[in-house]
């Protein structure tokens, strides 16, 4: 029992090693090992990782089946563990929000977000999780087609976040807000030679793999749709 823990943190760490490096069905049995081993010595570490187990799930079938993975996360009784842990909050409106965007659901992964907005915890979150938040909630909207409503976020977005895209690790962000302005003054971007241009040179500055993981979607993805 006293080593518990290890066991259990042992589980997670062979979870994600082997969805990252796309075993996304091996890290899923393991995922299960890590439930039943939850159960263990009374259950006494369940709640300490019952978001481990559902991060597992989710991630998985985010690549397997996503539309299994929304369904996890929809039948999440999100209020009883909202009252557990707050924290929970940013694991499923911000899952369920790029999963609604991945199927197209974009006034749902909208919603998402904006039920994220509302949790203390989130408020309390780091400015740069913030700021890459709000970053995807324009894709999002520009995805929905309001303009009006983009435009509006845009400036506030270069408000709220003024300091942070100042500083250079965030130059594409900056970048990107400058793109999605000149974006929604385009007709028709596929026969916009201008605006496809400045998409193509965003596309080649790219990032390394490390600094795309951090963007809640992946911009060089969703522009290269776009074209």
């Amino acid at each position: 029992k006293g080593q518990h823990g290890v066991k259990l943190e042992m589980f997670t760490y062979i979870i994600n090693c082997l969805f990252k490096i796309d075993k996304y069905n091996e890290s899923l049995e393991y995922a299960e090992k890590l439930k039943e081993a939850m159960l263990e010595h009374d259950a006494f570490l369940y709640d300490k990782y019952l978001l481990f187990y559902y991060n597992s799930l989710v991630i998985n079938y985010s690549e397997l089946n996503k539309s299994k993975a929304i369904d996890i996360l929809e039948g999440l009784d999100w209020k009883a563990l909202l009252e557990k842990n707050p924290y929970y909050a940013q694991f499923i409106f911000l899952n369920l929000a790029v999963l609604y965007f991945d199927t197209k659901q974009y006034d749902k992964a909208i919603k998402a977000i904006i039920k994220l907005h509302l949790q203390d915890s989130f408020k309390q979150a780091d400015e740069s999780f913030r700021m890459k938040i709000a970053i995807a909630e324009l894709i999002m909207r520009y995805q929905d087609g309001d303009w009006d409503i983009l435009a509006y976020k845009i400036e506030q977005t270069k408000r709220d976040f003024k300091k942070m895209l100042r500083e250079t690790e965030n130059k594409r962000e900056t970048e990107l807000l400058k793109l999605l302005k000149a974006m929604i003054k385009s007709f028709n971007i596929k026969k916009d030679d201008k605006v496809k241009r400045q998409i193509k040179a965003f596309i080649a500055q790219g990032r390394n793999e490390e600094e795309n993981d951090k963007e809640i979607i992946k911009y060089n993805d969703w522009l290269n749709m776009l074209i």
